[in-house]
């Protein structure tokens, strides 16, 4: 009996919610399928939306779902107890949705028709576009009306620099980049 759920321990109705899906960039370099992931807390007690944070492992070539793991994501790894994990109360989860994006393209759940992700540009002007079609496909998240912060490491540290300066002015209401 168990498999996986059977190493968690948290019953299932307390894990938090989360919304996936998928958002398709095209252009004449390559077409990719970039993979997200939402998570809202619950229990905001605060005025308006909570932030957002946007946060990126670093690599290239982690998916950033890991992060649900580590670096104060909502669950910790109980290795030397022989479990899977549970679910820690204390983690960004209190005071900020957040939003996984697997990028760049081919890592985590993301795939992509090329084998080469090209320049910083490339990647840039494919997370604007990423970006830009989930603020006006995706109400729940509300992208253009929150406030947003962005924190990456290494890799996702130089990508999160370029992205917060295009998309503020683009409008979205950046209030922060952690590197």
């Amino acid at each position: 009996p168990g498999g996986l759920l059977h190493k968690f321990q948290c019953p299932l109705d307390e894990l938090p919610r989360s919304t996936t899906g998928h958002i398709t960039v095209e252009d004449s370099f390559t077409t990719t399928n970039y993979f997200y992931s939402y998570h809202p807390m619950d229990g905001y007690s605060g005025s308006g939306r909570p932030p957002l944070i946007i946060p990126h492992v670093g690599g290239p070539g982690s998916g950033n779902q890991i992060l649900l793991s580590m670096s104060g994501g909502p669950f910790i790894h109980l290795l030397k107890e022989d479990k899977f994990m549970k679910y820690q109360k204390r983690s960004y989860f209190e005071f900020a949705d957040v939003l996984l994006v697997d990028f760049p393209s081919g890592v985590g759940f993301s795939a992509t028709k090329s084998v080469d992700v090209g320049t910083y540009e490339n990647m840039k002007s494919h997370l604007i576009k990423f970006f830009l079609d989930l603020a006006d496909k995706n109400s729940e998240i509300d992208l253009k009306n929150r406030d947003i912060i962005f924190w990456g490491v290494s890799y996702g540290g130089a990508l999160s620099s370029l992205l917060t300066k295009e998309l503020s002015e683009r409008g979205f209401k950046i209030k922060g980049l952690l590197l």
